[in-house]
């Protein structure tokens, strides 16, 4: 039987689930770190489809769009299943599987975010090494600080 492997990161955000899903999705590129890229240029936006199989992707504002994945489901208030399709090169594969799994719990009159990257190991022998990227405080935890940090500001 194959290991499953994940990273987990949490924070609370001060709205209910609805408005905490809501900023998560269609605000992504305004708490999405710029350096955070597979693009020659800076991020200017990161676009979630919120539609069956809709796209999931980054653009650049020069015309330069790169996909990562595609949304596999989602519930407003609940929670958002990404397809992340970015190999350990950070080159988009289609046939790889990962799983960027978003939850939204509602704790009183804060919500908390769990971001779980999860199928890790269907990047075979570099599993272990993405793990690690994806745990490193520049990565999801990063991305989630961002979140939190810019929340009041984006949910106004």
């Amino acid at each position: 039987m194959t290991e499953t492997m994940s990273v987990s990161k949490k924070v609370m955000v001060p709205a209910d689930a609805g408005k905490a899903f809501d900023v998560f999705v269609t605000r992504m590129g305004s708490w999405w770190p710029k350096s955070h890229s597979i693009l020659q240029n800076e991020v200017q936006d990161v676009v979630v489809e919120l539609t069956p199989q809709g796209r999931w992707y980054e653009h650049d504002g020069l015309g330069n769009e790169a996909d990562w994945g595609f949304v596999k489901s989602f519930e407003r208030g609940d929670h958002l299943l990404l397809c992340w399709q970015l190999t350990a090169d950070w080159a988009r594969d289609e046939a790889l599987d990962t799983e960027v799994y978003v939850t939204f719990e509602s704790k009183g009159d804060m919500t908390e975010v769990t971001l779980t990257h999860r199928l890790l190991e269907n990047y075979g022998a570099r599993a272990a090494e993405m793990k690690e990227k994806f745990e490193s405080p520049n990565a999801w935890a990063d991305m989630m600080r961002g979140f939190a940090d810019r929340f009041d500001a984006l949910a106004a």
